[in-house]
């Protein structure tokens, strides 16, 4: 897994920004496994969005090393499968949860996230 990218969703940038001790989050165990960290613009966008401005430098200096999916037209397609897929089963999910599934799936990278039930059910996706 050594150079893989890792995509983040919001949670685990969300824990690591709590937590006082940063070697007992997610993000601190993913940087042994994995060299590069991504996130989905629809991530920088909930991150930007819930942020004061104390926040900002903070968010600004995390996320600057970190590459910025696009939710563009593959991941479009991909987010109309996928929901057509969970409606089938009965499955309502959060648009921007939808739009994060949509943009790993899309790209073929894994996703780290605290809120895995949010993801499980959906195919095609590889959850860490």
């Amino acid at each position: 897994m050594e150079n893989e990218i890792v995509l983040l969703d919001s949670s685990v940038l969300i824990e690591y920004f709590r937590k006082k001790d940063k070697e007992k989050t997610i993000l601190y165990t993913l940087a042994d496994s994995y060299n590069n960290f991504a996130i989905p613009s629809i991530v920088e966008f909930e991150v930007f969005a819930g942020a004061s401005g104390k926040q900002l430098n903070f968010w600004e200096e995390m996320l600057k090393s970190m590459i910025v999916f696009p939710f563009d037209s593959n991941a479009a397609r991909t987010a109309v499968t996928i929901m057509r897929q969970l409606k089938t089963q009965r499955i309502t999910t959060d648009k921007a949860d939808l739009f994060i599934a949509a943009t790993a799936v899309a790209n073929s990278i894994p996703l780290a996230t605290l809120n895995q039930k949010h993801f499980a059910p959906i195919t095609g996706i590889r959850l860490v």
